[in-house]
């Protein structure tokens, strides 16, 4: 307010001014300076600032720019809540909130004694309508040494003020629930009570729960009662339909306040004086404000309980043949004509309403069929399943289902689900569309399983031998077993290996699992290819093609085994895997080595050279093989074995390449001296090294050096045998004697001095001797004596030895004819009557005179013999 030496304005009429309020009685004392400053501002002037009083109590003035009504008497006073502002252009309106930090301030400071605190109540309390507020005011009071603190005091008192919460009135409160229903969702929603700013109080629902997690489920701490609502606020709420009802609303009532205990009102006392005086403020402190009422309200739309149930799979990409189809449904409600409500549930218990789905899996299909709305016609029924929802779960759970089937045949299956009104319950069909019916879409990927392809192989191998270093090979037929899948248009490729394994079990192996590999076996090679349709294929013939070498060691077998395995494949799944056994007799080869059977010269003079003969058959190495012949001395261990070691070697071959089964004659060995002599024979490959190599000490590997001379004799000691002297034959041995060899002596007599030792001529042979083995010197064996029958004509006799070892093998033998083995034989004087050997009567020559019939009989029956004799002798 202002009381001024020399007025700077003109006081004019209050206008514009909007007053609210309530009139108050007019007090009837006049108004008087209280505590205050003089203050001087810009414009050199100087007023009073501070405190009025006015029946005792201090007010304030509004309008600085007016003359201050000191000495009047107001001539209305009411309680604004809101005021315009006056005729200076200065000043602007305020409201009720305005209106009550005016009151905070003048309660708080507006009765105080001290000037300066009185001066600062004075400006803060005009700052509110003032243009500029506080600091749109310093100039007013900026040539005073107490503006600053005034000022600062000011600005203190109305940032106090601005903190504090306006509120309360003293009218009564009023409102009303309004709820507002989600057209999509008839569950969900939200209520408010729009009423008396600031009013409190409770809301309780009918049918609905309030769902402050806005998950649609009553969590612990929800229900139908809502305390400590606040107005003008929304709350969610979510629907619980009356038990058996299809549709409903929701209500609601609830007991609200406002005000309640001390607060600030929005509004003030003002002094109107007329006159283009001043407005003045008078504080009315804090009040206590309560005001009760009641609230209701109800949907504005019925709510309906109806969903579409829908549901979404799942398949299992793979199944196996045997086993069911399987498929993973998820459960959810969808939106029909926009309307898109949860699954039921009851109000009372809870439960969910229970939904039957049908699946039908269509195929076999050789590729993955084509997506269309609905099933083509003739499509294949491989098997059905149906699944409910359960009570309890309702769809907030997977469910599987599993055909009544099971896979048979290879190929491509997929699911087609439907739901229909007529399938399910009365409970349920009369919660959902009416006549409804849902069906998914035909061939969709994820609704798609594979029974993967039976690809099988009936192998076997190229040929029962491979020779040693060769190639082998293997053929398979390959089988679908049903379709062979597509992809593209394209048959699905199928990689298939073969291993290929050695096992060197002396027999057959036998058939096991291909799990359980015997211990006599180790992987040999590995190949793989891959096939898109059934037919014959084979292992490569070539090593630069990836075929298998037979191993190059020695014999065994090769034992394949055929196996598709599914992280093998370009498309894993698509195929079932599968493995030969081991052992298959079609899927093994024998690994053929040659044969070597040998016959060495079973003896020889000192210092002849010797060979060795090996007959070579069987199968060969691939790339052929080396034979060489070697020649030890006879010599035996301590254990008594005979040994052929480096020790006692004596001479070895140079190799001959052997393509060909056959003869193969050694090389000469040099010759040795009187002993014994092993040989043996080694047959080599380039790649496996020695693939045979025989064994030491073998009789018929055995060389006897040894010497055999004869001398055949008569009984008389010379050198022609008369006739009916008794000859023999004497052999001397020098050298090795085979042990438990034998000798045998044979004569054969001639007529006409030609040598032939045949079985017509020969005439005697002697028993068998046994001979001592070992190193002999001079060793004479004589023959048993015998007596060429007698003769008319003189012949020739030839004696033949023959020296052999203990298995028959001629060591030494004699040549027929050889002179000191030839024993002329004189002829006998005979005389014969009558014209051949029959003759009955004969005489001798020399004067013999006539004999008697006994005589004669003997001599006859002599004749006859001797006759015979002759004939078999020239024969």
């Amino acid at each position: 307010m202002s009381r001024r030496v020399k007025r700077s304005v003109a006081a004019v009429a209050v206008a514009g001014v909007a007053v609210t309020g309530f009139a108050v009685a007019a007090p009837a004392m006049a108004t008087s300076e209280g505590a205050g400053l003089n203050l001087s501002g810009d414009f050199g002037a100087y007023g009073f600032r501070g405190a009025q009083i006015q029946d005792g109590l201090a007010v304030f003035c509004l309008d600085w720019t007016y003359d201050a009504p000191i000495g009047s008497s107001p001539a209305s006073v009411y309680r604004a809540t809101s005021l315009g502002a006056n005729g200076s252009g200065n000043q602007h309106g305020v409201g009720g909130t305005e209106l009550g930090r005016i009151n905070y301030i003048l309660s708080t400071w507006g009765g105080t004694g001290d000037n300066t605190t009185a001066a600062a109540v004075d400006l803060a309390v005009s700052s509110y309508l003032q243009n500029g507020g506080v600091d749109g005011m310093a100039k007013y009071v900026s040539q005073s040494s107490q503006g600053p603190a005034v000022l600062a005091a000011a600005r203190s008192m109305v940032d106090q003020a601005n903190a504090i919460t306006i509120g309360g009135s003293t009218a009564p409160g009023s409102g009303k629930l309004y709820f507002i229903v989600d057209p999509n969702n008839n569950y969900q929603g939200t209520v408010e009570m729009q009423g008396t700013a600031g009013s409190t109080g409770d809301i309780t629902l009918t049918n609905g729960f309030f769902d402050d997690n806005g998950n649609g489920i009553q969590d612990a701490g929800e229900s139908n009662v809502k305390p400590n609502a606040q107005a003008n606020t929304k709350y969610s709420v979510h629907g619980l339909p009356p038990e058996g009802a299809t549709t409903y609303k929701i209500s609601g009532t609830g007991n609200w306040s406002t005000g309640g205990g001390t607060v600030w009102p929005a509004e003030v006392d003002v002094l109107e004086f007329g006159g283009g005086m001043q407005r003045m403020a008078r504080a009315i402190g804090p009040v206590q404000v309560q005001s009760n009422f009641q609230v209701s309200g109800m949907d504005p739309n019925t709510r309906s309980v109806v969903f579409a149930p829908v549901l979404s799979t799942t398949a299992t990409t793979f199944v196996q043949a045997g086993q069911p189809f399987t498929d993973q449904l998820v459960f959810s409600p969808a939106a029909v004509d926009g309307l898109n409500n949860p699954w039921f549930r009851s109000a009372t218990t809870g439960n969910y309403a229970p939904v039957k789905a049908t699946g039908v899996v269509y195929g076999p299909f050789q590729s993955q069929p084509a997506e269309s709305d609905t099933v083509p016609a003739g499509a294949p029924v491989a098997g059905e399943a149906t699944i409910t929802t359960s009570l309890t779960d309702g769809p907030a759970v997977p469910y599987t289902a599993n055909t009544n089937t099971t896979a048979a045949t290879s190929g491509f299956y997929t699911w087609v689900w439907k739901i229909s009104a007529a399938d399910q319950a009365a409970g349920t069909q009369r919660i959902i569309p009416e006549g409804y019916a849902w069906q998914d879409r035909f061939g969709q990927v994820v609704e798609s399983s594979v029974v993967p392809m039976n690809i099988t192989g009936v192998t076997e191998v190229k040929s029962a031998e491979v020779p040693l270093s060769g190639v082998a090979q293997d053929t398979a037929t390959i089988n679908s077993g049903g379709y062979w899948l597509q992809e593209n248009a394209a048959n699905v490729p199928v990689k298939i290996t073969w291993k290929a394994y050695h096992d060197t079990s002396e027999q057959t192996p036998a058939r096991v699992p291909a799990t359980a590999i015997p211990s006599t076996a180790t992987l040999l090679g590995t190949y793989s290819t891959q096939v898109t349709n059934v037919g014959n294929i084979t292992t490569p013939a070539s090593l630069a093609d990836g075929g298998i070498q037979a191993p190059d060691a020695k014999g065994g077998w090769i034992v394949w085994v055929l196996s598709i395995d599914d992280q093998d494949q370009p498309r894993p799944g698509y195929v079932r895997p599968f493995s030969d056994d081991y052992g298959v007799p079609s899927e093994i080869q024998k690994i053929a080595l040659p044969e070597v059977a040998t016959k060495a010269q079973p003896g020889v003079k000192p210092g002849q050279t010797i060979t060795d003969t090996a007959t070579v058959t069987g199968t060969l190495p691939a790339d052929g093989a080396e034979l060489h012949f070697e020649l030890y001395k006879a010599t035996k261990n301590t254990a008594g074995e005979w040994v052929c070691e480096a020790g006692n070697l004596l001479w070895t071959s140079q190799s001959q390449h052997v393509e060909t089964t056959g003869d193969y004659v050694s090389p000469a060995a040099p010759g040795q001296v009187d002993g014994e002599y092993h040989w043996v024979e080694v047959l080599s490959s380039t790649k496996a090294g020695e693939i045979h190599r025989g064994l030491c000490g073998l009789p018929n590997e055995t060389t006897f050096v040894v010497d055999v001379t004869t001398k055949a004799k008569t009984d008389s000691g010379n050198a022609t045998a008369k006739p009916g002297e008794a000859i023999f034959d004497t052999a001397l041995l020098n050298g090795q004697v085979p042990e438990k060899g034998t000798l045998t002596f044979e004569a054969y007599r001639v007529f006409d001095g030609a040598k032939v030792c045949t079985d017509q001529t020969r005439i005697w042979t002697s028993e068998a001797i046994t001979l001592d083995g070992g190193l002999a010197k001079d060793l004479q064996v004589d023959s048993a004596k015998f007596t060429p029958e007698l003769s008319s004509k003189a012949s020739t006799v030839y004696f033949v030895e023959t020296t052999r070892d203990a298995t028959g093998r001629i060591v030494a033998q004699g040549e027929c004819g050889e002179p000191s083995e030839t024993i002329p034989v004189d002829a006998a004087h005979l005389a014969v009557t009558g014209g051949d050997a029959d003759a009955s009567s004969w005489v001798l020559f020399g004067g013999l005179g006539a004999l008697g019939f006994g005589a004669i009989a003997v001599l006859t029956a002599a004749a006859i013999r001797r006759r015979r004799q002759e004939a078999t002798a020239q024969q």
